[in-house]
């Protein structure tokens, strides 16, 4: 007479915990990686937006502004963990913005605009 079986043997427990030990390998870096790459597109927004701050800031004071400059009068914001620096004149302006929390790839953007740099009016990262 065969008794009936309640629950699951210890090996299919094992085999379980097994494949969800792979899974999560799997899945560990690569949501990683897509938070290093969310973090780089919030470096290059504020860029973005110091160049709009940057305009605004021209057409009122017909010179570009540094950071405290454009909090103060333009209302600049940048995303969190986020960290800026940024000097300008009356003809140029260069922008750096970095995240610490990156972890692989690049972690700082600069712009330049004016002036004769090789850079003028491109965005770098490294």
């Amino acid at each position: 007479m065969t008794g009936r079986r309640n629950g699951f043997t210890l090996i299919e427990l094992m085999v379980v915990v097994l494949i969800l030990g792979i899974l999560v390998a799997i899945a560990l870096p690569k949501f990683s990686s897509t938070r290093n790459k969310a973090r780089l597109a919030s470096i290059k927004s504020d860029i973005h937006n110091i160049q709009v701050s940057q305009e605004a800031h021209y057409s009122v004071w017909n010179q570009y502004g540094n950071l405290n400059q454009l909090k103060n009068r333009t209302k600049l914001v940048l995303s969190d963990d986020n960290t800026a620096t940024i000097t300008g004149n009356a003809k140029t302006f260069t922008a750096t913005v970095q995240n610490a929390a990156i972890t692989s790839g690049p972690s700082k953007c600069t712009y330049i605009y004016g002036g004769t740099n090789k850079n003028n009016g491109v965005l770098t990262c490294n």
